[in-house]
């Protein structure tokens, strides 16, 4: 996953996901602090308490639990992207989706939004 900014990709989001799914969300106000307790203040795409990657953002622009993206191959695609409710702001290629709509495939290259962040998918890397 790369994060757009100003000036095109922004290095600073990146995730990588090393199990089947990959639950999305901001963290805590109460996770944060016990990392910061330990000197760790940017948890931006970190894996925090029971989320898998924090997405940062202001406070309120989506819960702890606001999507998944799952390796569950099926005939549309090897990943699908699934909001985990109805209320935070999910979006697949500009299109919102919320919990009761079920699981989307996602594509490389496919444009996701999860409460403030927007980045890419990209489950085809190929090194320069």
């Amino acid at each position: 996953l790369t994060e757009f900014g100003h000036g095109g990709n922004n290095e600073r989001f990146r995730a990588v996901m090393l199990s089947q799914s990959c639950t999305f969300g901001r963290a805590s106000k109460e996770s944060k602090k016990i990392y910061s307790s330990i000197l760790i203040t940017d948890t931006l795409g970190m894996s925090v308490a029971d989320l898998d990657c924090d997405v940062g953002g202001p406070e309120h622009s989506c819960s702890e639990m606001a999507a998944r993206i799952e390796h569950l191959p099926t005939k549309f695609g090897k990943f699908q992207i699934v909001a985990c409710n109805d209320d935070d702001i999910v979006t697949l290629n500009g299109r919102r989706i919320i919990a009761s709509m079920g699981p989307f495939p996602i594509r490389n290259r496919d444009i996701c939004s999860i409460g403030a962040r927007v980045f890419v998918f990209i489950s085809e890397y190929k090194s320069k």
